[in-house]
């Protein structure tokens, strides 16, 4: 399976009707660029920030009520480096998959 056709890049996922809400697209990938640093939290999650070096959990990661995924790096990084370091593009953040409502 090449990269765009994985579930990843909304590939074959979406073809085959099963449906990854964005939160879970998001800690699945970051798990994957970086392992073990996620933490649950009582309104969400923190992790070590891919956008940035560093050994402080400064990216929140909490799902808000439309199912868009809200994250802010406390040490100052973009939504957009956040997004870019995983792989992954704004519009992964929302539910509809259009960057939100139009």
């Amino acid at each position: 399976m090449n990269s765009s056709n994985s579930p990843r890049h909304g590939g074959q996922a979406g073809q085959w009707g099963i449906t990854e809400r964005p939160i879970d697209r998001l800690l699945r990938t970051l798990e994957i660029v970086k392992p073990q640093t996620i933490k649950k939290t009582g309104a969400g999650f923190t992790a070590l920030c891919p956008a940035h070096e560093d050994g402080n959990r400064s990216l929140s990661i909490r799902e808000g009520d439309d199912g868009r995924v809200l994250i802010h790096c406390f040490a100052g990084c973009t939504v957009a480096s956040v997004v870019f370091a995983l792989g992954l593009e704004m519009r992964d953040l929302f539910a509809n998959g259009r960057g939100g409502a139009r």
